[in-house]
């Protein structure tokens, strides 16, 4: 989106984000995961040139499918496991679940304001970190099951901190960037 901002049509932007997601990939390691993202937003840049639309679940089963025929014996490793799985669990229960949160808090807003005509619901700061924590709470406890089943235990303290750390991630990662960049010229 950044590209786009800069006047850059559709597919040079898509071809100049994916060799950096892709030489990111390659620099970080030869992981089950980083071939998973790689082949899930290839597929994406793909409908990108195409314009359409990309389904999660089928980018999913494509990538499955390749780390499955490329290495055959990665199904049987617990990165395999919690990183398919993670991306799963997103698009069956937590992407749902905070859509359900949305229509239910549309609704109540709908239902006090009857009387304002043409005006609509626009969601809160409480409402947004509510719907952020849900949606982290719901990738927490379905991982933390399969993270049960392979070490044996539970990371409630994990589970805790992410549920309250993964709604402000977009600020983190921005003053993040931003000390990077002041770290460049002022130690």
């Amino acid at each position: 989106s950044t590209l786009m901002k800069l006047k850059l049509s559709v597919r040079p932007a898509a071809l100049i984000s994916f060799v950096f997601v892709f030489l990111y990939a390659y620099s970080i390691s030869d992981s089950v995961s980083a071939e998973r993202a790689v082949i899930m937003y290839l597929l994406f840049i793909i409908s990108k040139f195409f314009i359409e639309k990309t389904d999660t679940l089928t980018s999913l089963a494509f990538a499955v499918i390749y780390v499955c025929i490329t290495d055959p014996l990665a199904i049987t490793g617990a990165a395999f496991v919690m990183s398919f799985a993670a991306v799963f669990l997103i698009a069956v229960l937590a992407v749902p679940a905070g859509r359900y949160y949305r229509a239910y808090t549309d609704l109540r807003w709908e239902n006090t304001h009857k009387r304002i005509k043409g005006s609509r619901h626009k969601p809160t700061f409480m409402e947004d970190m509510a719907a952020s924590v849900l949606f982290s709470f719901c990738i927490q406890i379905s991982m933390g099951a399969i993270s049960a089943g392979y070490f044996y235990t539970f990371p409630l303290l994990s589970c805790l901190l992410n549920t309250v750390v993964l709604p402000f991630l977009p600020f983190l990662i921005i003053t993040g960037l931003i000390g990077g960049v002041i770290g460049l010229f002022c130690l």
